[in-house]
């Protein structure tokens, strides 16, 4: 915005959303009577400092108010038209005197973000719920929400995998975990975060894309075309320790989602700190060859896998499709952030 020209110019003003439509309404109306009145060219110049008052117009008065909005402001126009040659120059509203040019900036400005934050409210970033897209205007409403989708692919990979890595029955061979890493985990989850990307939801596109990263990386490992395993046929430790190092990249990345999720609810939180411990737990299983560490970070990647089907679910259903849709619980929030949010 441009800076202000005069000192009594002030700081533009909070205005709900009908306020800055019936403050557009009214610029438009003062921009238009004063190119249409021919008396504003021929009357003499006054003080260039002499500021008009706003002229409030509600364009949702019926056509009496409208009449009578429309002859109140000849009378004023035509009053004052010989001691100002512009008089939409400046607008005060609320006792405070604003440039024209800047506040029809602003508002269209402040329009923009408006429909920006409805969008971004899909968020679907961290919430999932199912209200937040029926929220977006009907140009918006074209985007479905991806996240279940990426929530499902994970949530079904992730418990797979862990099942195998705490011997349910006594399974222990990982090659079953495969099919369900390359197609649903890796593929889908990608694809899934990709779709975050047209809803400026920058937290699921980089959770999604990165998780489907690492289902398709360990798809590689497990794979032998790949060769990945046998290159270490001649130094088994050496494999341990770098599939641990693996493992501690990913509980690093990990690390920075979860403090991600701390102001958001409680089932997306407990689930990456459950992911977070499994991380772990593998990582130093695979460092100490600990079969118990690795059966612990087994269970602990299955009660991560069932927060996200939880908000997975969440996020699904709703009184219009389920007779038991789910409440997500949001996270508490510290005094300030309260105080901020209770301002806006």
């Amino acid at each position: 915005m441009t800076e202000y020209r005069e000192e009594s110019i002030k700081q533009l003003p909070r205005v709900t959303a009908t306020e800055t439509s019936n403050t557009l309404f009214t610029i438009e109306r003062l921009n238009s009577h004063s190119d249409e009145c021919d008396d504003c060219d021929d009357g003499d110049n006054g003080d260039e400092g002499d500021v008009p008052r706003l002229l409030v117009a509600d364009r949702d008065d019926d056509a009496s108010s409208m009449d009578a909005d429309d002859s109140d402001l000849d009378r004023k126009h035509r009053s004052r038209h010989k001691r100002s040659s512009s008089p939409a120059n400046h607008v005060v509203i609320g006792g405070k005197t604003y440039m024209t040019s800047d506040l029809e900036e602003w508002l269209a400005r402040d329009h923009d973000l408006e429909n920006q934050n409805e969008l971004s409210r899909a968020k679907t970033n961290v919430t999932l719920l199912q209200g937040e897209l029926a929220d977006l205007d009907a140009d918006h409403k074209i985007y479905a929400n991806p996240l279940p989708l990426g929530l499902s692919s994970f949530g079904f990979s992730c418990l797979l995998l862990s099942m195998v890595n705490a011997q349910v029955r006594g399974v222990t061979n990982n090659k079953i975990v495969l099919g369900a890493a390359i197609f649903y985990g890796g593929l889908i989850e990608l694809i899934a975060g990709l779709f975050c990307f047209p809803l400026g939801d920058t937290f699921g596109m980089t959770v999604l894309g990165a998780y489907g990263g690492f289902w398709l990386s360990y798809a590689v490992i497990l794979t032998d075309q790949f060769n990945v395993v046998s290159s270490y046929s001649e130094d088994p430790a050496m494999l341990k320790n770098a599939l641990g190092l693996y493992l501690s990249c990913w509980a690093v990345f990990t690390t920075l989602c979860w403090l991600c999720t701390m102001k958001s609810t409680w089932g997306l939180f407990m689930c990456f700190s459950f992911l977070e411990v499994t991380f772990i737990l593998l990582a130093c299983g695979e460092f100490l060859d600990s079969v118990p560490a690795t059966k612990a970070g087994g269970y602990f990647g299955m009660f991560s896998a069932l927060c996200a089907f939880y908000v997975l679910y969440s996020g699904l259903a709703s009184t219009d499709n389920s007779y038991v849709p789910l409440k997500q619980f949001s996270m508490p929030k510290t005094k300030r952030a309260a105080m901020a949010a209770s301002r806006d």
